[in-house]
Order: C-alpha cells, then structure tokens, then sequence
C-alpha cells in the first residue's frame, strides 16, 4: 500500500494535476508538485495536505511559461528552469519570494538535468545539419554546465547523433534519430551530481560544486 496518494482523475482543487512537471521532496517529510498544466507550484505537508500554492502562467514574477524543477544537490530552495523564458527561478523552500535569472540569446536553449549550488547541467538541442533525402547524416548534442548567473563553464561532453532524412514522395522529410544515441544521463549521486560521459560510455562524478 502506498504511504501516500495525491491526484484525483476527476477531481478538483489542489490535488487535481494537469500534467506533473516535477516533484521536489522537503527536509519535513512535505513535498512541493510542479503542475505544467497551471504552471503551478503546488505545497502538500507530509499527510498530503494542502498547504499553499505559488507561480501560475505568465511572464510576471513569480510566474512561468513552460517550467520543470531540477533536481538539486543540497540546496535550501527549488530551482525552476522556463523552457520558454530562457530563465532560471529560485523559489523558497516555504514559497515565500522568488529569485530570477534571464540571459539573452542561445544559453540556455535545450533540456536541464540537474543543479548545484553555482552550477546547471544544460543537454543542448542537436545541432541542425543537412541531411540529404534518405541518407544517413551524424550531428552532435553537448552536456554543459552553465554558472547561474548565466555563463557557459565547462563542456562535459559530446554526444554523437545518428539521423537518417526519409522523405515519402510529396511529402516533408522526416528527421529520426537512432535508437542507439546517448541521452546525456545525469542525476544526483551521494557526493554530487552523476553525468555519462563521452563516446566511452563512463560515468563522471562530481562534486556539490560541479567540479
């Protein structure tokens, strides 16, 4: 039996998710749920009581496009990354002030994985390449950290992709990637954020610190 149960398939309320984006566990037993739906940030007490709710969709403060929460290494707040703002958003354990940061251009296009105290693991979006009609055609995707004051730090790898362009006649091509790519793995080890690594398959890990 589970210990704990929250949604409702035709319910209303707190408890009643459009699409969950993120769970995020508190040093209190509690818990906070990222609905991509709302755009909410959603606080339940270890019982799975309603205890508040934040943010909401927009471009105010405090409010989000397309956000997902990243998992963090020891950390006293929520990070939420906003696909769509290009912005990185401190939220208090508690929920009560928030903290933004926006950069202009590319940086922080594609896909974050997890977080330090200084640092994210952003997985870009595959380089666009031409490829010609029913042809193999290799591009590449690249594991980065990123400070969260929004400078690119270190490359942690490199990611070879294998496409194949299939075009039917009359139709737009089709770009399919292989079954066999790497997806930049990362996640959160005892001592510091884990990311697979190059072409050789390894494990790196790092410190709280991203080091």
């Amino acid at each position: 039996m589970p210990n704990l149960e929250l949604g409702e398939v035709d319910g209303a309320g707190p408890t009643a998710f459009e699409s969950i984006a993120g769970i995020v566990g508190l040093p209190d037993g509690g818990l906070v749920v990222l609905d991509a739906g709302s755009r909410e940030l959603r606080w339940f007490d270890a019982s799975g009581e309603h205890l508040r709710t934040t943010g909401g969709r927009g471009q105010g403060p405090g409010e989000f496009l397309a956000p997902s929460v990243l998992p963090q290494f020891r950390s006293d707040s929520l990070l939420v990354f906003d696909r769509a703002r290009r912005a990185l958003t401190w939220v208090a354990l508690d929920g009560s002030g928030e903290r933004t940061v926006r950069t202009v251009g590319q940086l922080f296009v594609g896909t974050a994985r997890t977080a330090t105290g200084s640092r994210a693991a952003f997985r870009s979006a595959p380089a666009s390449e031409p490829c010609v009609d029913n042809e193999p055609c290799e591009a590449s995707r690249l594991l980065r950290w990123v400070d969260l004051n929004g400078t690119v730090a270190d490359t942690l790898a490199v990611y070879p992709l294998r496409m194949l362009s299939f075009r039917e006649p009359g139709l737009p091509a089709v770009l399919l990637d292989s079954p066999c790519d790497q997806e930049g793995l990362a996640a959160l080890g005892p001592e510091g954020p884990v990311v697979e690594g190059d072409p050789r398959f390894e494990l790196k890990q790092f410190d709280p610190e991203g080091r």
